[in-house]
């Protein structure tokens, strides 16, 4: 990361996509670090691509799994529907990444009515 961090700086998207990674790994151990984590990966991806790009969308489906497991589902809400909105304009209804958000998001249902 050091290398990678050096060559192009903290706010470009090899260095998110690797803090996206680190936040992973942290949300495996239930470590709020996460959270943070994700959050800021998610800064740096919309100042580099804008809104509308898939990487953004990884990073918000993340970032949801994480508020949700917290038990914030209207956070988590507002960030699976917004990467299912991006996936599905990028990727389409059918891809792998549009089903598994909208599965998360039949979940986050059964407990947000």
């Amino acid at each position: 990361m050091q290398l990678t961090l050096n060559e192009v700086g903290l706010s470009h998207p090899r260095v998110a996509t690797i803090l996206n990674n680190i936040a992973l790994v942290y949300d495996d151990m239930n470590d709020k670090k996460a959270g943070d984590l994700f959050k800021g990966v998610l800064n740096i991806m919309v100042q580099a691509y804008g809104q509308n790009h898939v990487d953004v969308a990884v990073v918000r489906y993340n970032l949801g799994a994480f508020l949700f497991a917290n038990n914030l589902y209207e956070r988590s809400r507002y960030q699976f529907n917004e990467a299912q909105r991006i996936f599905e304009l990028f990727l389409g209804n059918d891809h792998p990444d549009t089903r598994l958000t909208e599965v998360a998001l039949e979940k986050l249902h059964a407990f947000v009515k």
